[in-house]
């Protein structure tokens, strides 16, 4: 059966049923199959048949009619989020191989610019003006070229959870199983409506939004962008009856409403997919009395693959999702056989069934690579989740529960269990100063994995690691307590909620100790030993010279600068760390503190490891022996020698080529250890001119976007670059001796424009990096050049590279030592300066350069 089919069976159950409200416009199911079939015809016709359309655009009516019309052509639908940014979504345009471009209008503007920008060329239409009034109201497909229901007609893009996104195919028949498998979870009436303020573009959003109501005879209303308090009147004037959100939003929602005071007594449920709901929205839930629906699955499978019974979940919430009628699950052990036994059973999680994807599609010359992803991901029949759930068979045998306890990376296996973190989120924050705080599973230095909490505290909350780390381990059972406890700048999040594989590579290679050691070691004591605490907790530093406690063997200790040590080269002695009144073996001999480890170390202020004083004349004879020179010590002369060199030859493309291939380098090395807050020492030398001024331009603003969550490879090489050649155009201004200032501060301020259009002609150059040197000196307030723009208007990286520039510029420009000139312009560009600068950026760009400075 054809998806279309099914849609004029629901129309002709309920002809005057409202199908879709946008903006208070309805539109009936009996209008709506017309419309289908009339656009189907104007497609065909303009189109041809099997094309492969791109649809560009948020949330409107008009999109669920163009999709079924172009399903009726043979067409592949491959809707795009416009929210996601121009390189992803010129990412999605390639990866597809799209032959049209659908947008809806206000999106008209932002498709010239990708396609400009990303040098693509793709025919664009505006679908939402398409009627086809012309042509009859009753659809026949041509005879010699017949829809059938196995065309792949729709391409969802997975969200890279498990690397570079991939789009995974759908036909009518894997479509219209999954919108009506969970009609009997839903139990929806036919007065249900349905919203979700997602974009369709996601699988979750697509199906529950939009593709369920109007496969099932209910109402598909139109999410129409307001602001919060409109939102909610608008929610009550649709009356909405379900909504499909992300557990973030899902919760803000509810949080409104008990703060409102709100009710929303129309409202059956929320169905979330994504990611676990955290206790406080289960919470939330109760109170409001608005029922959460949990939805588990993949894009591979439109998040088709369990959910919560509408009725039982109303009566009494648990932790068990029901599948769905077609489908079939298993688990399996660590050796990938599946396990068999009666009753529940935890292991990797495997599922069968129509719904689940026909595979994985991109560009023709990459066909063997998405075979064999596809083959990785689905072998035989079943799909290879990668999440550890345990099953239980219904009493009946006509079903299985399902509990899905996480992804296998985000969990800790113990005992042949599996510990989730989340229990960690909801004990963090009843403490007292922690404004948020999340559990995750990261790997030690030795490679094990632990538990470890990452918290944000309270502006002046004087809490210290340890003293969290007490508290959670008397909140929680021992075996699901944190290792470790983490002070964090923010806790990343993406659509799902909390972003716990990116804390998990932010502190990977933590130790426990880590966590507790203070910054400089106390004076000793009359005796030279270091004087008992009554606290079990104290994790104060040895004194510089030391004797251990008679618990231990009677040796002698001394203090070894961390400078001392060099990272990735072999110890010639032990390394120790005093920890609870004891020395505590670091890192033996013959082992190396890599630089990852070493950046966590200065950013903790850990200024001094412990030797053995027998050990210190063999570890001063290794220090002078070993080259000093850092990795980006060399790597900056490099730049600094092709940057010059480009600057001494600025129409060359030769030279540009050189310069982009060495920034790439030089956002490589800070990538090394992405994380760990560096001296500003290390990031920033005292400029004596543009080269060096245009380095530390660089390599500050690739750090302050790594910071403010830009992670992406390609972004930051393109901020790298923009940022070291954002002064390109200052080789490029005429000027003459006789130029007075005034005539000189004119002609400079040409600069941005001239460096801009001198890298316009060469085609290795990207886009990104011509838009930061041309807009890298505008401002926030409109009082910039070299056009005066201001807020949004001006390009998001070239704002980061504004914040860095003044920042060094104010640095080389003041007076006294180098620290002294660090303090006063963040303290300048935090009052004086605060207006040309985006606050957002500006507040986290002074919190990540102030972590820089010494303790």
């Amino acid at each position: 059966m054809l998806i279309s089919q099914v849609l004029l069976t629901a129309a002709q159950k309920a002809p005057m049923q409202v199908a879709i409200s946008d903006l208070g416009k309805d539109l009936k199911f009996n209008e709506l199959s017309k419309r289908v079939a009339r656009l189907s015809y104007l497609y065909q016709n303009e189109l041809g048949q099997q094309s492969r359309v791109a649809v560009l655009a948020r949330n409107r009516g008009s999109f669920p009619l163009t999709f079924f019309a172009l399903a009726n052509t043979r067409a592949t639908v491959i809707p795009v989020d416009p929210d996601s940014g121009q390189e992803q979504i010129a990412d999605w345009l390639r990866e597809s191989e799209a032959t049209h471009l659908a947008v809806s209008s206000d999106c008209l503007t932002l498709a010239r610019e990708v396609l400009r920008n990303e040098r693509l060329s793709l025919p664009v239409f505006e679908f939402d003006k398409k009627k086809g009034g012309e042509y009859d109201a009753g659809f026949a497909a041509p005879s010699d070229s017949p829809p059938r229901d196995t065309d792949i007609i729709l391409l969802l893009r997975t969200s890279g959870s498990q690397g570079k996104p991939k789009l995974a195919a759908f036909d009518h028949n894997r479509l219209i199983h999954a919108a009506t498998a969970i009609r009997v979870l839903y139990r929806a009436g036919k007065a249900d409506r349905f919203l979700t303020p997602m974009n369709w573009a996601h699988p979750f959003a697509f199906i529950h939004g939009m593709l369920f109501p109007l496969l099932n005879g209910h109402t598909c209303v139109v999410e129409p962008g307001l602001e919060k308090k409109e939102s909610m009147r608008f929610l009550r004037d649709a009356k909405v009856t379900r909504l499909a959100m992300n557990p973030d939003s899902a919760q803000e929602f509810l949080h409104y409403c008990q703060e409102a005071g709100t009710k929303f007594p129309l409202i059956k449920s929320i169905t979330v997919g994504l990611n676990e709901p955290s206790t406080e929205l289960q919470t939330l839930s109760a109170h409001v009395g608005t029922p959460v629906l949990r939805c588990y699955g993949q894009a591979e499978n439109v998040w088709t693959a369990a959910m919560d019974d509408d009725s039982e979940l109303a009566a009494s919430p648990h932790p068990w999702m029901r599948g769905l009628t077609g489908m079939k699950y298993k688990v399996i052990d660590a050796n990938g056989d599946t396990l068999e036994q009666k009753g529940e059973r935890t292991g990797q999680l495997a599922l069968s069934g129509p719904s689940v994807m026909a595979g994985y599609r991109g560009p023709e010359e990459k066909k063997k690579e998405f075979e064999t992803a596809t083959k990785m991901k689905i072998r035989g029949t079943w799909l290879y989740t990668g999440d550890i759930a345990t099953l239980v068979d219904e009493s009946d045998g006509g079903g299985v529960r399902i509990h899905v306890l996480g992804r296998r990376e985000q969990l800790l296996e113990e005992a042949g269990g599996f510990i989730s973190p989340t229990p960690i989120d909801a004990a963090v924050k009843t403490i007292a100063g922690v404004t948020e705080g999340v559990g995750f599973v990261t790997n030690d230095l030795s490679g094990k994995p632990i538990l470890v909490c990452a918290v944000l505290k309270e502006e002046n909350s004087v809490l210290r690691p340890q003293e969290i780390m007490a508290l959670l381990r008397a909140k929680l059972p021992a075996a699901q307590a944190p290792s470790a406890v983490v002070l964090a700048e923010s806790i990343p999040r993406n659509l799902a909620g909390v972003n716990r594989d990116r804390l998990a590579r932010q502190f990977s290679g933590i130790t426990a100790t880590d966590m507790s050691i203070t910054a400089q070691p106390p004076p000793p004591n009359a005796e030279g030993v270091v004087a008992a605490s009554a606290s079990p907790e104290d994790t104060s530093p040895a004194p510089a010279a030391a004797v251990v406690p008679a618990a231990t063997a009677q040796q002698v200790f001394v203090t070894c600068a961390l400078e001392q040590i060099i990272p990735n080269e072999p110890l010639p002695v032990p390394i120790y760390l005093y920890v609870q009144q004891r020395f505590v073996p670091y890192l033996d001999r013959g082992k190396h503190v890599d630089r990852n480890s070493y950046d966590r170390l200065q950013f903790k202020r850990i200024t001094h490891f412990f030797i053995r004083e027998q050990d210190y004349s063999a570890l001063l004879a290794w220090s002078g022996r070993v080259d000093t020179a850092a990795p980006v010590d060399v790597l900056r002369k490099e730049v600094k020698a092709r940057t010059m060199a480009l600057f001494q030859f600025p129409r060359s493309d030769e030279q540009v080529k050189k310069v982009l291939e060495t920034t790439q380098k030089l956002v490589d090395q800070v990538l090394s250890a992405p994380f760990a807050a560096r001296p500003l020492a290390q990031l920033q030398t005292l400029a004596t001119g543009t080269i060096d001024h245009s380095i530390n331009v660089s390599v500050l603003s690739v750090y302050l976007a790594l910071h403010m969550g830009y992670t992406h490879q390609l972004i930051l090489n393109h901020m790298g670059a923009g940022a070291l050649l954002h002064d390109f155009g200052k080789a490029l201004v005429l000027t003459a001796e006789g130029d007075s200032p005034e005539q000189l501060e004119h002609k400079m301020r040409e600069h941005p424009a001239l460096g801009a259009e001198a890298l316009a002609s060469d085609k290795s150059v990207p886009n990104e990096v011509r838009m930061i040197v041309a807009q890298h000196a505008e401002c926030h307030d409109g009082s910039g050049y070299p056009k005066g723009l201001r807020g949004s208007g001006i390009y998001e990286l070239a704002r980061i590279v504004a914040i860095a520039n003044t920042f060094d510029n104010l640095v080389s420009r003041g007076h006294g030592t180098i620290l002294e000139r660090q303090k006063s312009a963040i303290q300048q560009l935090s009052e004086d300066l605060s207006s040309k600068f985006e606050a957002q950026k500006l507040r986290k760009a002074l919190k990540i350069l102030s972590m820089g400075l010494p303790a």
